[in-house]
């Protein structure tokens, strides 16, 4: 996986590829894709089986290492938490009571399809499913559909966003308060630029920091409106908000904390300039990384497979659509109209 991301690297780095948009994120995931989806999948079972569990944990530790100056987090945390925390909630709702009332999907569909669409995608599902007992067979369904229109909103949205001479800012908040996963958005804000990347980070972690507080809220709505006789949905609790509460947040925080520190005692000599510089490329490093094993992890022909087979795609692509209209207004007059 190093060497694949290292060679992901000089293909990004290439003058055409980069005034292009396809930099060493794109070419990580579609390297990543290649034994996956021309190899015979037995061949191939043990790549998945590690890369998926370490392309998580370098996604979370490359958060972790998306280390910012306080100042600069202070000048666009608070516009981030308006992106992050009004689109999202009303997506999720708006998409629910569609879902159940148009399309006519069970609740528990409607609710996992709606979140994941929504919020963070199969975190979010992991989160809601035992609050509204969903099966297995619907958590799975859920995770397949989102992944599957992920992908493609993935690399859609950024080139949407270059095509129509979004500022980069407003590009990356868009990015990360509409697309789904955590590792998807960096991918999609790399393709644009670095600014475009740490501002869809921040978003996005803002987005994430607020899982527990919205599988807290569908606990309480759930227990009072669609726990079924016989059912007992889990209630609010500090416990159940610390247990969704994403902890790579945390370690964004701190290392951020201690940049700050660093830079700041450090001011003015080449070791305030040179530390950043080496966070960020040891950052990027880790992303390509886990990019890689986000693309070994990505089956086309079951994903493809899934969402035709599945009943929820109306669902998803109201409440995706609402999720990315709200996204894109609120970016706007975040980092574009409030500025």
């Amino acid at each position: 996986i190093a060497h694949t991301a290292t060679i992901a690297f000089w293909l990004g780095r290439n003058q055409w590829c980069s005034e292009n948009g396809i930099g060493y994120a794109v070419w990580a995931i579609v390297l990543g894709m290649i034994p996956t989806n021309l190899l015979p999948s037995d061949k191939t079972i043990w790549i998945r089986k590690f890369a998926a569990k370490d392309g998580e944990f370098f996604i979370k530790c490359s958060l972790g290492l998306l280390a910012v100056e306080l100042t600069v987090l202070a000048s666009v945390g608070g516009p981030a938490m308006i992106v992050a925390w009004i689109g999202s909630p009303l997506a999720i709702a708006i998409g629910f009571a569609l879902g159940v009332r148009l399309f006519k999907c069970s609740d528990k569909l409607a609710m996992l399809i709606a979140v994941g669409a929504s919020w963070c995608g199969a975190s979010a599902i992991s989160a809601v499913a035992p609050i509204v007992m969903a099966s297995s067979e619907e958590v799975a369904l859920a995770i397949s559909v989102v992944a599957f229109f992920t992908i493609i909103f993935t690399f859609l949205q950024p080139y949407l966003a270059i095509a129509a001479g979004m500022p980069d800012e407003v590009a990356g908040a868009w990015i990360g308060g509409s697309v789904d996963q955590t590792g998807n958005v960096i991918v999609s804000a790399a393709i644009i630029s670095e600014e475009a990347t740490e501002v869809a980070a921040i978003v996005k972690m803002v987005l994430n920091a607020g899982l527990g507080v919205m599988a807290s809220v569908i606990a309480c709505y759930w227990s009072m409106c669609h726990a079924s006789e016989g059912e007992k949905s889990p209630k609010f609790s500090f416990v159940m908000l610390w247990d969704k509460f994403p902890k790579f947040t945390l370690g964004f925080i701190i290392t951020s904390v201690i940049l700050t520190g660093i830079v700041k005692e450090r001011d003015g000599t080449l070791e305030s300039e040179a530390l950043p510089r080496a966070v960020s490329t040891l950052n990027k490093w880790w992303f390509a990384i886990a990019f890689c094993g986000i693309g070994l992890t990505t089956d086309l022909k079951k994903l493809f497979r899934e969402a035709w087979k599945s009943g929820v795609i109306q669902v998803y692509l109201v409440a995706n659509t609402l999720d990315i209209f709200l996204a894109l207004g609120l970016s706007y007059l975040a980092y574009f109209v409030m500025v």
